[in-house]
């Protein structure tokens, strides 16, 4: 995997788990 492609789902990953993470 390139290094990219790697940061890419690791970005998307943790975005998605911020935006389901209920902060109000």
């Amino acid at each position: 995997m390139d290094k990219i492609n790697s940061s890419a789902i690791l970005i998307l990953f943790a975005n998605s788990c911020y935006n389901n993470d209920p902060i109000e």
